[in-house]
């Protein structure tokens, strides 16, 4: 497979959802196109279960660590939660404390896509559309 690393999240949505990305770095020259994606959806269903298929796959530079190498898949959590990056973690404990910019980043154009997406759902919600 082309993904060095990954790091899976549970992220609790606002409505009430449930988003589970799965962030993965590539090896050098590897794109994550539509084969890549489905290999390795197939490759978490047939070693884990569906039940931890991840509702995207999603390129990243790098996944955070600790500079003791453990992954920071909770702060990753939080900054797509919006939470404040400081309050998160303190980035001198972090091995590529830009990495944690990138998340927050990928966070605010995120939301304001489905920020995006709300308002252009303009019909009536009792109303029949074809």
């Amino acid at each position: 497979m082309s993904a060095s690393t990954r790091a899976g999240v549970g992220v609790e949505l606002d409505d009430g959802g449930y988003w589970m990305p799965l962030f993965v770095t590539l090896t050098d020259g590897a794109r994550l196109d539509e084969p890549l994606r489905q290999r390795i959806l197939a490759a978490i269903r047939r070693g884990a279960s569906a039940r931890h298929v991840p509702d995207e796959v999603i390129a990243a530079p790098g996944i955070p660590h600790t500079r003791t190498g453990k992954k920071l898949e909770v702060p990753v959590k939080r900054l797509l939660l919006g939470d404040d990056p400081d309050a998160v973690v303190d980035s001198g404990s972090v091995d590529q404390p830009e990495l944690l910019d990138r998340y927050r980043r990928f966070q605010h154009r995120r939301s304001a896509v489905r920020q995006a997406a709300l308002h252009e759902r303009s019909e009536p919600a009792d109303q029949l559309v074809d």
